[in-house]
């Protein structure tokens, strides 16, 4: 071989590994920081219109970038009943309330019968919930709380297990949570309890009220709480709610009425693919089972192991009179820092309704639930929204892109 030729070959050998190792390099992921989400102060004025806040441009901008928005209420918003320990035996309130009560099991992910630290499915230790005095509820909590420090010292020693000095810190909380979770023998979460702790004359982002303005209010029957009506949660430390997007990927709101902060990470809706990758990934047994097998709410995962895969994730720390706001389809999780009331609905807005349309349900046999909110739901509240636009759009599940082109195709003709 001539020196030409030799030296010819060499470099299209050279390209070729640096185009491979372009390739290579394309695949692996550039690790992101984990931020915190955008948090909004918004004055009373800017407040009070429920659908006008949401729709303005800094909700959106935040929501689209983060999936969650934390906004911190105006002063002037007072929205909570008097439900105070100290008057629970002069009136029936929510202290005297039978707690429907879901102890939670943490269990570490295995993989080829290696543990996966950092990552866990949230289990039930009993089929459904069981009523409980709120009195019992609580003291059940604190002996859970103790059970699983003793344990700490027990397997990791006294300094390691310490407990941080500051736990109303949000990053100290943080941490403790996720290094506890494989010693938390059982947290009983007092969730889906269907009432409102908000003022019945509160006359604005009153969850309860028949004139929320969300656009399921045109139904009178089949009112599923949570969805059409909220429900309230009452937590207790280490309480927690799994890795999901909402039902029919709607908007939820979630408001905390008092007591320790809820700590929340969130996933932009764009993101939501990579997510269900990921978790696909961990838990391929689940998934081939059920393709929206993280609609069953059982998957927590450590922030940092989405971080490293590239996939944006935000964190908040919601403090009391602190109203959180998940975007549709985008995933969401988080837990309790200690004892809280907070209450949550979901609220189905116009802009939402091509989500809604399209969106997927889980119907797997072991979590299948009723359809909350069925496709001839949606479409009749689209149609009141926009009869025109909607007047094509079949019952049965199709493209709401196509439907839209026919209707774009119709008003050229």
């Amino acid at each position: 071989m001539t020196l030409s030729a030799r030296c010819s070959t060499e470099k299209e050998a050279l390209h070729s590994t640096r185009e491979d190792a372009k390739k290579s390099s394309s695949t692996i992921p550039t690790p992101v920081p984990i931020q915190n989400c955008i948090t909004l102060r918004p004055t009373m004025e800017e407040f009070r219109d429920e659908l006008a806040f949401l729709s303005s441009e800094a909700v959106q901008n935040a929501g689209k970038k983060c999936g969650i928005v934390r906004v911190v209420t105006p002063k002037e918003f007072d929205p909570t009943r008097s439900y105070t320990l100290a008057d629970a035996n002069s009136k029936p309130d929510l202290w005297t309330l039978q707690v429907s009560v879901l102890e939670q099991q943490f269990l570490p992910i295995k993989t080829r019968k290696m543990i996966q630290p950092g990552k866990f499915m949230v289990g039930r230790r009993q089929d459904q919930p069981y009523p409980c005095g709120m009195d019992e509820w609580m003291e059940l909590g604190e002996r859970m709380k103790r059970e699983t420090e003793e344990l700490m010292v027990k397997r990791l020693g006294v300094e390691e297990a310490a407990i941080p000095s500051d736990m109303s810190d949000g990053n100290s909380a943080r941490k403790h949570f996720w290094k506890s979770r494989p010693y938390q023998v059982c947290a009983p979460y007092g969730a889906d309890i269907p009432q409102s702790a908000m003022r019945p004359d509160l006359t604005c982002w009153n969850f309860a009220s028949d004139n929320f303005p969300c656009l399921t209010r045109i139904f009178q029957t089949n009112r599923t709480p949570g969805v059409y009506t909220p429900y309230l949660y009452l937590g207790q430390w280490g309480t927690s709610f799994g890795l999901h997007p909402e039902d029919k990927d709607l908007y939820s709101l979630n408001y905390l009425h008092e007591g320790d902060q809820v700590l929340w990470y969130g996933i932009p809706s764009t993101n939501s693919q990579d997510v269900e990758q990921f978790a696909a990934e961990l838990l391929p047994n689940e998934a081939k089972a059920c393709d929206q097998f993280l609609r069953h709410k059982t998957l927590l995962v450590e922030p940092r192991f989405f971080a490293e895969r590239g996939i944006p994730i935000f964190a908040a720390e919601q403090k009391a009179r602190d109203l959180m706001i998940t975007f549709p389809n985008a995933y969401h999780y988080g837990f309790n820092n200690g004892f809280n009331v907070a209450e949550s609905r979901n609220i189905a807005t116009p802009d939402w309704l091509e989500i809604g349309l399209k969106a997927k349900q889980c119907t797997c046999k072991t979590y299948r639930a009723p359809d909350v909110l069925p496709r001839h739901r949606i479409l009749e509240m689209a149609k009141q929204c926009d009869a025109y636009k909607y007047l094509t759009v079949p019952h049965h599940p199709s493209s709401v892109v196509e439907s839209t082109e026919r209707v774009k195709k119709s008003r050229r003709m």
